[in-house]
């Protein structure tokens, strides 16, 4: 019997005559086209202007969410037309302020144009049942909007969109209004390695926990592990690691 290497997907070690490996490629490539993948360090806005370009009702919905986001902007919108045919798409889109018009990527903030990027990015996966993975998730927003994002896909609601997303905003950690224990997840990197396990691990603590900012108080005291230890940070000024450490204990 011939071995699969470990570094491939199982699904490509079968046998490609075989019809349920056909069956189930055809599965999987349709799961995998309703994922989309962001980095909130580089996202770009690509998305929200083929939506303002192609798509009416993503476009509505997404300025809709830009306003409620509490971003101070009048309007935005994709302009198009012989003014600005040799522009880039990036500098076609514009927003409006107190009447003044101007383009995006040179009056908003970083912080701003990755919201306004990331909004066609929510508004699509809430509609169409997307899954949408944001790596960094946080990155320039306030920790009020965050929550409020993340409770768009987990309302009472028919909304069909799941979101995953990776954050090192301890103030996510809300086991009370926001998420259930086995929706939380710590990464604890350890050199070149890391353990990935679920909140729902310690039950027996979690239960004696009754608001957030007692589980974060039991995180930051290390209960949970996943935390990082600057203990360990050393800098050489000539003193030696083991004399150098010691002193930063007394």
């Amino acid at each position: 019997m011939e071995s699969v290497p470990a570094d491939t997907a199982i699904i490509y070690g079968l046998d490609a005559n075989h019809p349920e490996v056909g069956e189930c490629r055809g599965i999987m490539a349709g799961f995998a086209s309703l994922i989309d993948v962001v980095d909130m360090k580089s996202i770009s806005l690509e998305k929200t202007i083929d939506a303002f370009k192609n798509d009416r009702q993503i476009k509505e919905k997404t300025v809709r969410f830009i306003k409620m986001s509490g971003v101070y902007i009048d309007s935005i919108e994709y302009m198009d037309g012989p003014e600005t045919a040799c522009l880039d798409d990036c500098l076609k889109l514009y927003t409006t302020y107190n009447g003044i018009r101007t383009q995006a990527v040179k009056a908003e903030s970083s912080n701003t144009l990755n919201l306004i990027a990331l909004a066609s990015y929510i508004t699509d996966a809430i509609d169409n049942g997307r899954t949408l993975v944001i790596d960094h998730f946080g990155e320039g927003v306030h920790i009020s909007l965050l929550r409020e994002l993340a409770g768009l896909f987990i309302s009472d609601t028919d909304y069909r969109g799941q979101l995953i997303f990776t954050t090192q905003n301890i103030m996510m950690m809300d086991i009370r209004h926001l998420f259930r224990r086995d929706q939380i997840w710590f990464a604890d990197r350890k050199n070149d390695d890391a353990d990935i396990y679920p909140l729902a691990d310690f039950s027996s603590l979690c239960n004696e926990i009754h608001s957030e900012y007692e589980l974060l108080y039991e995180y930051q005291a290390g209960c949970f592990d996943a935390i990082p230890d600057p203990g360990y940070l050393y800098l050489d000024d000539g003193m030696g690691e083991e004399a150098w450490y010691k002193n930063r204990h007394l």
